[in-house]
Order: structure tokens, then C-alpha cells, then sequence
């Protein structure tokens, strides 16, 4: 691959599994309110979307989200940014297409100032040559807003380029941009999810990543 070329990467389903903290921190914050806490399974489909759009859905208030995602982040940085793990055969994925000249950036819905800890504890930062998330009031949370952002700053947002991640939102945002969509099935969404967003590829496994990017 060109080093012109670049390889965007999601992070919560795509390089790390976050679903323990981000399960237990959401049930803090609805706990907070009174709001009716859902099973496991539904607050999984929160992992992806931004923060103030699950929190509405799950029946907050619009005059009560700010105060939740404060009570969400408190806990989650305090102890939820780590219960978490990195997929198998990520870093393996990583190392290998780093060596290969690709020029790789992570695009997430999480804040950046959260983001960045969770690589640097997992060992993953050194990979990257940017960090791309929302901030901390909410912009930037789009996928689609993200990656012009991204865009604006290196000019690598392109048909040549791809965008790996685990769900619809980052399938249609890359779509948006004329990138590569790579959809992958060991995170949050499902084959169909992916394909109804239109991904051009769906992978199984870190390992066919890198045969999709050569395909």
C-alpha cells in the first residue's frame, strides 16, 4: 500500500472489546436518574453510536443527557476505560500494516482525551499517527463530521484510502466519503448491519483485514 494511502481505524468493536465498562457505566448514570435499566443485550447496541443519541434512546430526557454523560465519564474514567480488552490478532494486524508503509489513524466517537489512554494502556498508541474523536460537548460524534474533520487536517480522507469498522455508522460515513468500507464481525454489528450500510468488505478475522486492503 502507498504510504499517500491511509487505513482509519474505529476503536470501541474494532481494536478493543469495551463492552464491560461501557455496560456497567451506563447503568450507573440510568441508575442516577431513575430511568428502567435494559438488559445487557440492548445496552450492547450503545457500544458505537455517540453517547447523548443512546442515553436519549434509552429514555433519558433531553434536559437530563449532559448530566448523565457527566456521571457516565466519571465512572467510566475512573475505572470503565479499562475494563476492556484488545481483540486477538489486533496488534499482530497493526504491526503488520505499519511495517507495510500504511499511515494509520484511529476516527472514534469517543473523546479524544478519553481515546488516547485506552491505547496507550493497551500498548496500541505507538501505531498511529493520529487520534481522531469527538469532544468533550458532543462535536465531532458523527462519523461522517469526523472524517471531514479528519480530513481537513491531512488531506488522506480519499477513494485510495479505507475506514475499518464494526458498525453501520462507520460503513455509511466512509460511503459518505468515497473511502473503502471494511466491516468487521467480531465487534457490535452484524453481517447485515454491514452490508445494508454498504460495506465492501466483511471480514471474519484481524488477519483478513489485510487481504481486504489488497484486494
Amino acid at each position: 500500500m502507498s504510504t499517500e494511502r491511509a487505513v482509519l481505524f474505529d476503536l470501541d468493536g474494532t481494536l478493543t472489546d469495551p463492552g464491560e465498562g461501557i455496560i456497567k457505566s451506563l447503568k450507573v448514570a440510568l441508575g442516577s436518574a431513575a430511568i428502567p435499566i435494559p438488559s445487557n443485550e440492548r445496552l450492547s447496541a450503545c457500544i458505537g453510536p455517540p453517547l447523548h443519541d443512546s442515553l436519549r434512546e434509552l429514555g433519558a430526557r433531553p434536559n437530563q443527557v449532559a448530566d448523565l454523560i457527566e456521571i457516565y465519564r466519571a465512572r467510566y474514567r475512573d475505572v470503565g476505560m479499562f475494563e476492556n480488552a484488545v481483540y486477538p490478532g489486533v496488534p499482530e494486524l497493526l504491526e503488520h500494516l505499519a511495517s507495510s508503509g500504511c499511515r494509520l489513524f484511529i476516527a472514534t466517537s469517543k473523546p479524544t482525551s478519553i481515546a488516547e489512554p485506552i491505547l496507550e494502556h493497551f500498548k496500541l498508541r505507538h501505531f498511529f499517527e493520529g487520534v481522531y474523536g469527538a469532544n468533550l460537548d458532543g462535536s465531532l460524534g458523527d462519523k461522517v463530521e469526523l472524517l471531514s474533520h479528519i480530513h481537513s487536517e491531512t488531506g488522506l480522507v480519499t477513494p485510495e484510502s479505507a475506514f475499518v469498522g464494526d458498525r453501520r455508522y462507520d460503513m455509511s460515513a466512509a460511503r459518505e466519503h468515497g473511502m473503502r468500507a471494511i466491516g468487521v464481525l467480531w465487534g457490535y454489528g452484524t453481517r447485515g448491519e454491514l452490508e445494508a450500510s454498504g460495506a465492501h468488505h466483511v471480514v471474519a478475522s484481524p488477519r483478513s483485514v489485510a487481504e481486504a486492503l489488497d484486494a
